[in-house]
């Protein structure tokens, strides 16, 4: 079950980026054609209109590739088992309590690229954490039992997938 829980969380991430993805690229082909529109050409030489736009679509176009790349990243995760007693890793599917009197669980995926993204609904809900984040760089080489502490919060490793 962990691997088949493990796939959902990339293919929901992955979705996501690809939809962000379809709105990057329309609104970059958007700002290109309006860089180039007739209306923005230059009636002086103080006259940036074309220029911003420009700007406008090369931002645009940049984040496209970014997408293009942590979908590529994803893509490229290998899904395998983990290990009991094994240090969370890439790929390492998550359970964290929080050590405050509320006692909340959650759980989080350790993934290349696509953090933030949350998937799933209620109790299955699952956060992709990249390494980068507070909370992914704490929990890198650490196990069952552990506590961790990210973002003013502390945390203790329940379960490690």
């Amino acid at each position: 079950m962990s691997a088949e829980r493990k796939k959902q969380v990339i293919d929901g991430v992955r979705a996501e980026l690809s939809r962000e993805l379809e709105a990057i690229e329309r609104a970059a082909k958007d700002a290109w054609e309006g860089a180039t529109h007739e209306e923005n050409r230059p009636e002086h030489n103080k006259d940036m209109r074309a220029t911003e736009a420009s700007y406008v679509a090369i931002g645009q176009s940049a984040r496209a590739r970014e997408i293009a790349e942590a979908l590529a990243r994803l893509g490229a995760l290998r899904i395998v088992a983990w290990s009991e007693g094994a240090p969370i890793d890439m790929g390492a599917l998550v359970t964290l309590e929080t050590t405050d009197a509320s006692a909340t669980r959650s759980r989080v995926m350790i993934v290349p690229a696509g953090g933030g993204i949350a998937v799933g609904e209620g109790a299955a809900r699952v956060r992709a954490v990249t390494p980068q984040a507070p909370l992914g760089e704490a929990l890198m080489t650490m196990s069952v039992g552990d506590q961790v502490t990210a973002a003013g919060r502390s945390y203790e490793v329940i379960e490690v997938e």
